[in-house]
């Protein structure tokens, strides 16, 4: 079950006629950019497409017209497990209920 936007999977979208392109959240936008570019993808970001109370919400990461985009899903892919990986090392798990009568 997702739980946030950052939860969501990474995916090269292909609707419209401007080419393929990514949604991506804030904290997303670091990862996915430096694989992207560590793989030689070039790429224009809209780091500011959609605000939420004058912050930085969502950002668009167009691929261009000519972009591979079976290749790019696959660094997307990678970039979304990696992602997935470090929030489940960074949750703790739940605390067990205790009572001060314990402690004694």
């Amino acid at each position: 079950m997702s739980t946030s936007a950052t939860d969501t999977p990474l995916t090269v979208s292909t609707d419209g006629t401007a080419g393929p392109y990514v949604i991506v959240t804030p904290d997303q936008y670091g990862a996915v950019a430096e694989a992207l570019r560590s793989e030689g993808v070039r790429f224009h970001v809209d780091q500011d497409a959609v605000l939420l109370g004058g912050v930085a919400a969502l950002a668009i990461i167009d691929l261009g017209i000519d972009a591979d985009v079976e290749r790019i899903q696959r660094i997307l892919d990678r970039v979304s497990g990696d992602l997935r990986e470090k929030r489940s090392y960074g949750r703790r798990p739940p605390t067990r209920s205790w009572s001060f009568a314990e402690m004694r």
